[in-house]
């Protein structure tokens, strides 16, 4: 099934592109790694898409606390990436990918939640 993503924010594309980079990744985890750090990664990276979907879906007076617990799980996506990068499961030029994409997530996240503190209650 093909998405268009012209439907979704930004941030939502970065964080599939981010998961379509990710997931290759995974496969090639030491056996224990994969089914301990690679399975948090992947949750984590699917829960933090989880919670996008779900603010970009409800109204927007609600939407600042699901942006925010997203901006943690990107947090701990960077700590997670980095225990798979010093323990040779991820090699560096992928670590650095993934870890910049982080961060601009990140960045798109706390913009979101800035822009919606600006706004006036009630304005759309």
């Amino acid at each position: 099934m093909q998405t268009n993503e012209f439907e979704y924010p930004p941030v939502i594309i970065k964080l599939f592109a981010t998961y379509r980079a990710l997931y290759p990744l995974l496969k090639n985890f030491e056996k224990l790694s994969r089914h301990t750090l690679g399975r948090s990664l992947e949750t984590t990276l699917i829960d933090t898409i989880t919670l996008v979907i779900e603010a970009n879906s409800i109204p927007l007076p609600l939407r600042d606390l699901p942006l925010r617990k997203a901006g943690a799980k990107t947090h701990m996506l960077s700590f997670l990436l980095r225990i798979a990068h010093e323990n040779g499961e991820i090699g560096a030029e992928k670590f650095h990918l993934l870890s910049d994409n982080v961060t601009e997530i990140r960045k798109m996240l706390a913009g979101w939640v800035a822009y919606m503190n600006k706004r006036p209650l009630g304005k759309a």
